[in-house]
């Protein structure tokens, strides 16, 4: 699948952060396996490198999130699973790789909700698949968005917002709000049954009267509440726990089937 195929005529570059402290490995090896991917799946990059984790790390807020990070994991300063940790606690969103000289440290990555490990070797070509396909993951993730007129910093503006980065919506006191990875909006929109009909075929759900949740979005679900993958949380109450468990099962074995 290519960025057309997803976008139609719209294609979007995908950023890309590199972090390896050995600038010899980026120029001659990963930069033209980066270049090759791009061409196998169609979609531009725009790659920029950072030679240690401390420089990317003070480059990164969660208005500026690359697409894809790619780490080495023997750094000095801060290595790359440490770096990892930080990056996550600023957004989940992003796709996340990991280089290493080490297969065997892939088994200490996944607590990262890494989506690829790439080991170092003699022949770089055997980077491209794997390249390949978190281009694409990550062209699919980035497909979906809606335009929304939104509050921020007291102006009223129309906003292109990734349905992947909302985490719910909500209503108090007749004002509606829209949180996502990286902030809290206020909606132009004061009718909350329109933003039901809005979202409900986009993968959202109720999870109480006044709150609508982005099923993708769920990493526990209490009997009161719902933690995000971010750990920010929405309340449930009791009667929609078990439609919500039914939502999470049948999202959770669509992702493993992909």
């Amino acid at each position: 699948m290519n960025k057309s195929d997803i976008m139609g005529n719209s294609i979007k570059m995908i950023s890309i952060a590199v972090c390896d402290d050995n600038i010899d490995f980026f120029r001659n090896e990963l930069k033209s396996c980066l270049n090759k991917a791009s061409l196998e799946s169609s979609l531009p990059i725009n790659v920029t490198y950072y030679k240690d984790g401390i420089t990317l790390l003070h480059s990164i807020n969660p208005d500026n999130i690359p697409d894809i990070i790619i780490l080495d994991i023997e750094m000095p300063e801060i290595n790359g699973k440490e770096l990892a940790r930080n990056l996550r606690e600023i957004d989940r969103s992003f796709c996340l790789v990991f280089v290493s000289s080490y297969p065997q440290e892939v088994f200490d990555t996944l607590k990262y909700q890494v989506d690829a490990f790439i080991t170092k070797s003699d022949n770089p070509m055997t980077y491209i698949p794997e390249l390949t396909r978190v281009m694409q993951k990550s062209a699919e993730q980035n497909a979906s968005y809606e335009v929304m007129e939104i509050y921020r910093s007291g102006e009223l503006i129309s906003a292109k917002i990734p349905i992947n980065n909302i985490l719910g919506v909500y209503t108090v006191n007749q004002h509606i709000y829209l949180k996502t990875l990286s902030e809290e909006v206020l909606l132009k929109e004061s009718v909350f049954r329109n933003i039901i009909n809005k979202f409900s075929s986009l993968g959202f759900i109720e999870s109480s009267r006044n709150y609508l949740i982005n099923v993708r979005r769920i990493k526990e679900i209490h009997n009161d509440r719902i933690i995000f993958d971010n750990n920010d949380c929405f309340p449930v109450s009791r009667r929609k726990v078990k439609t919500l468990l039914s939502a999470f099962n049948n999202h959770i074995m669509e992702e493993l089937s992909n």
